[in-house]
């Protein structure tokens, strides 16, 4: 744990050479240096998060009283709630990324410069300091990479997180606009926030407690899904740096435009996080007994994922119908059209969230969307349009109200919906392509059989295989890609894929191998020492017990082949 002891010593040396007079920065080192202490003592004795949350309040209440302050509201005492739980929940938010080599140290060092950069052409007494504080992270981040030889521990985490919470507050808690105020330092710490509320109702979904250590992170999320932990931490850094771009461009546009293109960045991120709380993840040897009463209410119901579609459709719907007044009357939004988009947005997101409701689009599962679900889709939106126009026809008589404005609407909206529904379907086809763990196995057969064993391996971690491609006799398949992978040549390259992956497994799907070509291909894999499995759908009679009515009289199956017929 001596990193994060090497950090705070390379801060606290290196500030008296470059801040000679600067009380405000040793106002946020002093309570942070206390947290540092308190995470030390943790590292060697174990001690309460009731006692570690004790300290944070008393670090954030010093820092609060010397005038560190989020000014987002008029109300003095809302604005000094709000700054403690900013800066509380952002350290924690640190200390519970601090879960994988790299990690917490590169997400750091992403927000220093992102920070850093906006201050350069002023004089900020935090130029020096986030300097400072960039190179002490990035320094760390040499030893720490996988496998790392240093660790940060709590005194670290708690130390750089503390920090950060606080100087956001100092650079950005005075500033006269909304975006810089409260958007800007969410976007440059995105991907801690968005790690701890996943952390956070994952645990409170199970009943346990959030300060529980786990394995169920952003991170090890990503493990899970096939990447290696190198690529996993690189996705989560570069997803900082892409938050923290974001939040450079967007704070020098007018608040009205860049709060209108602010879900461009927020919606892909909600999705993706959705998708990773999704995944079921069960440590070896650990017996998950939720309690009921432990949860609470707004868990339950945030755990309901047709009211989380019904409000991301809402918002969906009402972006779309935003961007199409920006489009149809060339980016203003002002007088008598700001007075009827305003009146008609209620109206039409609405009435398409209610189509949608009515079409069942809300009990689909979207890692199983369809193009059958996309015609769904398709219908919804515009029996939702035709239903917003004779509604502001009874209403409003139709009147200012442009036609050309509710073409763009409806075209705009139906990609958001499909792009939102199908993001599983292709995330999936991104982590099937990018899995670096797990066995690897050749699927023999490009057909539809290969295609269903091929998702079923995507979506079924419990297998733990890695698809490498397929291989077909079908000349017209060569050198093709099927759901991301390669078609091969059984005849040519067969021998030199199992050749450069030793320990491939070889299934076959397909029923339509002559005899022959059977038996070349077993001798070609017993010469390699390639183990053969069969693939097969079969449809049983079950054999059902007179008193278990729980079984249907038909089970369709994958089964795998039986007892002594692999190859």
């Amino acid at each position: 744990m001596l990193g994060g002891v090497a950090m705070w010593l390379a801060v606290v040396l290196a500030l008296p050479w470059f801040i000679d007079s600067a009380p405000r920065i040793w106002i946020v080192v002093g309570p942070a240096s206390i947290l540092f202490l308190l995470g030390l003592f943790d590292d060697i004795w174990p001690v309460a998060p009731t006692t570690k949350l004790l300290g944070q309040l008393v670090a954030a209440a010093v820092v609060v009283m010397f005038g560190s302050v989020l000014h987002f509201t008029p109300f003095a005492t809302v604005n000094l709630l709000l700054s403690f739980i900013w800066i509380v929940a952002i350290t924690n938010a640190f200390n519970l990324l601090d879960n994988m080599d790299g990690l917490s140290a590169g997400v750091a060092f992403v927000a220093c410069v992102f920070l850093l950069a906006p201050l350069l052409t002023t004089e900020s007494v935090f130029v020096p300091f986030l300097a400072i504080l960039a190179g002490a992270t990035f320094g760390f981040l040499l030893f720490n990479r996988h496998p790392a030889s240093i660790f940060m521990g709590d005194c670290g985490s708690l130390f750089i997180g503390f920090v950060l919470a606080v100087v956001t507050l100092e650079v950005r808690g005075h500033s006269s606009q909304l975006f810089s105020v409260v958007f800007v330092p969410v976007l440059v710490l995105l991907i801690p926030i968005a790690d701890m509320m996943l952390v956070t109702i994952a645990r409170l979904r199970e009943g346990r407690p959030i300060s529980q250590g786990g394995r169920d992170h952003s991170s090890h999320r990503l493990v899970v899904l096939g990447l290696s932990e190198d690529r996993a931490v690189a996705l989560l850094v570069s997803l900082a740096a892409i938050g923290g771009v974001a939040a450079i461009i967007l704070d020098r546009l007018p608040n009205a435009l860049a709060l209108t293109l602010l879900p461009v960045v927020l919606v892909p991120l909600g999705i993706g996080a959705i998708y990773l709380g999704d995944l079921k993840i069960r440590p070896v040897g650990e017996v998950r007994q939720a309690d009921p009463t432990a949860t609470p209410l707004w868990v339950n119901i945030t755990s309901r994922r047709m009211l989380f579609e019904m409000l991301l459709d809402f918002l969906l719907f009402g972006f779309a119908y935003y961007l199409s007044y920006l489009i149809r009357f060339e980016q203003t939004l002002t007088g008598s059209n700001l007075s009827l988009f305003v009146f008609s947005l209620p109206i039409v997101a609405v009435t398409k969230v209610g189509a949608f409701w009515v079409l069942g689009v809300y009990r689909g599962i979207w890692r199983q969307a369809s193009i059958r679900d996309v015609r769904t889709y398709v219908k919804g939106v515009a029996l939702g349009s035709v239903g917003a126009i004779l509604v502001l026809v009874g209403v409003f008589r139709f009147i200012g109200y442009s036609r050309t404005l509710f073409v763009i609407d409806l075209v705009l909206s139906i990609l958001f919906v499909c792009g939102a529904r199908l993001s599983f379907r292709l995330l999936d086809d991104y982590f099937r392509g990018h899995a670096q763990t797990g066995e690897p196995v050749l699927i023999y057969g490009a057909g539809q059989a290969g295609v269903l064993l091929a998702r079923e391996i995507a979506v079924n971690r419990d297998l733990q295989w890695r698809v490498l491609g397929f291989i077909d006799d079908d000349p017209d398949k060569h050198g093709r890609q099927l759901l991301g992978f390669s078609v091969f040549d059984s005849a040519s390259q067969l021998e030199r894929i199992l050749m450069s992956n030793p320990g491939a497994t070889l299934i076959v799907s397909t029923v339509k191998l002559s005899a022959e070509r059977c038996r070349r291909v077993d001798e070609l894999c017993r010469r390699h020492r390639v183990r053969v499995k069969r693939f097969r759908i079969m449809f049983e009679d079950a054999a059902i017990p007179a008193d278990s009515p729980l079984f249907p009289s038909e089970i369709f199956r994958v089964l795998p082949p039986p007892p002594g017929r692999d190859g």
